[in-house]
């Protein structure tokens, strides 16, 4: 049995619904990456993080310490005189590859895809729609949630946040009426415009809905977010503090010794004569 197909009234309730969840679901967003977020990550740093990141740096100073008397080892097996110059141009070809490809597997990748012309496009005209729309200059009484709205948008703008853009854009444009201002209804073919402009607003709510819980879900369960419930643990940051102060004094022993080898490899290299070397 089919259903009786809604009236402009009933689809603006519906739109307007939406429209109410979705902002919710922004403020919440907003909430989670301006105040929140900064918040955790300040705890997390005091916390282990600080301790962590410099294990993190020793674990890749000794690695590449190590691909080093690797590269150095190759050249003396080969008969070659190590050239110590081309290894570190070397190693900085590899570093940059590598981080080229640590970049490229970021959870945000997706949110950061070359926009095409005509995106950039779009973005723009829809933020200066959105600041028409907002501006004290314009719109005097504005609530704290549009001045909010704004806040966001100047940041979307900077940042070329298409998805962001688009999203507020369908939050705050006027809906066309199916009346005119004196409330008298419109012509049959008005009325149709107006029908279709608010299924298409709608819809692409709908599409920004699942945006939105997509990056909150996503920052929730990225860093820093996803350690609040582990900082409220001082036992287990104690535990994590002692673990990471023994890989500290681990990794730098391991450095020490990769730097004396180095030494000596380079002092192997000295004592060598010039005819001890292949052609």
């Amino acid at each position: 049995m089919n259903e009786d197909p809604l009236t402009y009234a009933q689809l603006l309730t519906l739109t307007e619904s939406l429209r109410k969840e979705i902002s919710e679901l922004f403020l919440e967003y907003d909430e989670l990456i301006r105040f929140k977020k900064p918040a955790i990550l300040a705890k997390y740093l005091q916390a282990v993080g600080e301790l962590e990141n410099e294990c993190s740096e020793l674990t890749e100073e000794v690695r590449w310490l190590k691909r080093k008397i690797a590269l150095f080892l190759q050249s003396l097996n080969r008969g070659e005189k190590p050239d110590e110059t081309q290894i570190d141009e070397q190693l900085e070809m590899e570093r940059e590859g590598w981080k080229d490809s640590m970049k490229k597997n970021t959870v945000w990748s997706a949110f950061e895809k070359e926009l095409s012309k005509e995106q950039k496009a779009d973005l723009k005209k829809k933020y200066f729609t959105i600041m028409r729309n907002l501006h004290p200059d314009l719109n005097p009484d504005r609530t704290d949630v549009q001045e909010r709205f704004m806040e966001a948008a100047q940041e979307a703008f900077e940042t070329m946040d298409y998805d962001v853009i688009k999203g507020i854009f369908h939050l705050v444009r006027p809906i066309i009426p199916a009346v005119d201002a004196s409330g008298k209804k419109l012509s049959e073919d008005a009325e149709e415009k107006a029908f279709r402009d608010l299924c298409a607003t709608r819809n692409q709510l709908l599409e920004t809905r699942v945006r939105i819980l997509k990056r909150i879900e996503l920052e929730k369960n990225s860093y820093p977010l996803k350690f609040e419930e582990f900082l409220q643990d001082e036992l287990a940051v104690t535990e994590y503090r002692e673990t990471l102060e023994k890989q500290r004094a681990y990794l730098e022993a391991a450095q020490e010794k990769c730097e004396d080898r180095l030494e000596e490899l380079r002092a192997q290299c000295e004592t060598m004569e010039d005819d001890e070397w292949e052609e």
